[in-house]
């Protein structure tokens, strides 16, 4: 039983650091393939001890090897994690790492009852973040997306109307799967 509250209790900083990595573009840096840690910290613009423990803690979560001291995204990993992978939650990631103040502030929110933050606030008066937000639920719905238009044929239709859609990730899946549509 401790090592299950354990593993809850300090699930969080595994979190952070995918976050950080996230942030910080570790991702993008190694899409191509192998670097030294040397390099990625100073493409990046970081510390050399900061980069490295980062990349030993990715290497550690198994998301990042190290060989011959040089760092890849493991197989498989930059599908999800590089801007141009097919399947990026790049945006996602960075949206929880935004709302991770919020989350620290759960306490205060179940004493008072009262909203700590409303997102929606923040989006309406900044384009950025309104964009960063609208990928973000793009990137979390997009694998959805697809299986659910493969599992619902549309049959004969040739106009489908998108309400409520956010950046219209489910109505692109049904036009690519009938291009008719």
């Amino acid at each position: 039983m401790e090592r299950k509250i354990r593993s809850v209790v300090q699930g969080f900083q595994r979190s952070f650091v995918l976050m950080a990595a996230n942030e910080l573009g570790i991702f993008g840096a190694l899409a191509e393939g192998a670097l030294p840690v040397d390099r990625i910290a100073g493409d990046l613009k970081i510390s050399l001890k900061g980069a490295e423990r980062l990349l030993d803690a990715l290497a550690g979560m198994e998301i990042l090897a190290k060989e011959n001291e040089r760092y890849r995204l493991m197989d498989g990993w930059k599908n999800y994690l590089a801007l141009d992978g097919e399947n990026s939650l790049r945006q996602w990631i960075q949206l929880n790492a935004d709302l991770a103040p919020v989350w620290l502030r759960l306490t205060e929110f179940i004493r008072s009852g009262r909203q700590i933050k409303n997102i929606m606030d923040d989006l309406k008066n900044d384009p950025e973040k309104m964009r960063a937000f609208i990928a973000a639920m793009h990137d979390k719905a997009v694998k959805d997306a697809r299986l659910l238009a493969r599992e619902i044929p549309i049959g004969e239709a040739r106009s489908m109307l998108d309400l409520g859609g956010g950046p219209g990730t489910y109505a692109l899946e049904w036009a690519k799967l009938n291009p008719w549509l």
